[in-house]
């Protein structure tokens, strides 16, 4: 993966598959240190372990808690269009999503439900735009089993995929499988066979380093039993006039339907 941000180009560079890995930004760091000390409030500060005395019912509920308290709080919105602004962007351009902490337990992937968590896909399946950016920034220092992985040759290639069943107007969630609503059934999109292995590409991460790669990254998280539960967070963000103007990713094999950009912020001034 790359490491260091090119002075123009970013959008253009992320679109044709570049991914790109730096350190920590001032603003960065205030949303982790955010994010952990709540995290520590609703699990305590051995919070990675804390799977290992609560039931599943119970750890479910407090992430939800959790995840809820992050995605409303004003102070995560302020941080996002900073580090925007840190990618040498103007974040008055962009629409984005508050952060979502995601937790990948100790042998998550035994537990049924959980099992989308760990589906092959691209996020643009989730109808989300084909010039989506993501950030991702882990809460913790992590090794290669704890992360996740891409298969960069199929950045351009298609897959078969059940995209076209997904219509973000008739799903209650979009990109995650925690939360659900009353009629509205959630559905998952993955492709009919994983690639081989030897297409990934894996990598660890330092606390609070940051990852930014395009949404149509063919990726799936990693299946581990190290005893510990991986938390992060990720957030996307949707340059306007490139959505307008069909700029972005190329498609090769999304087919889902609607919009995710109807549940996205936009800020009311430039960040400073």
């Amino acid at each position: 993966m790359l490491t260091t941000l090119p002075k123009e180009g970013l959008r253009a560079a992320i679109y044709s598959g570049d991914i790109y890995r730096f350190g920590a930004t001032k603003w960065s760091t205030r949303l982790q240190n955010f994010v952990k000390n709540a995290t520590k409030e609703h699990l305590g500060k051995n919070y990675r372990r804390t799977h290992e005395t609560l039931s599943a019912q119970a750890f479910f509920e407090r992430i939800g808690g959790l995840r809820s308290l992050i995605y409303e709080a004003q102070y995560s919105k302020t941080c996002i269009e900073h580090i925007i602004t840190s990618l040498g962007e103007e974040a008055i351009q962009f629409a984005y999503e508050p952060p979502k902490l995601r937790a990948v337990s100790h042998e998550g992937h035994r537990n049924p439900k959980a099992a989308p968590v760990y589906y092959g896909h691209r996020d643009t399946w989730y109808a989300t735009p084909q010039s989506t950016i993501n950030i991702w920034i882990p809460l913790d220092d992590l090794c290669e089993e704890e992360t996740f992985a891409f298969y960069p040759s199929f950045f351009d290639q298609a897959l078969l995929n059940n995209s076209n069943l997904f219509n973000f107007d008739n799903n209650a969630l979009g990109a995650g499988w925690s939360s659900s609503s009353e009629g509205i059934e959630n559905l998952f999109p993955t492709c009919s066979t994983l690639p081989n292995a030897h297409h990934e590409k894996t990598f660890s991460i330092s606390e609070n380093e940051i990852l930014v790669f395009s949404g149509s990254h063919f990726h799936r998280t990693k299946k581990q039993s190290l005893g510990t539960t991986r938390f992060s967070l990720d957030f996307r963000i949707v340059h306007l006039q490139d959505h307008a103007q069909n700029r972005g990713a190329p498609n090769v094999d999304n087919a889902s339907q609607g919009c995710c950009l109807s549940s996205y912020r936009q800020p009311v001034s430039r960040a400073h």
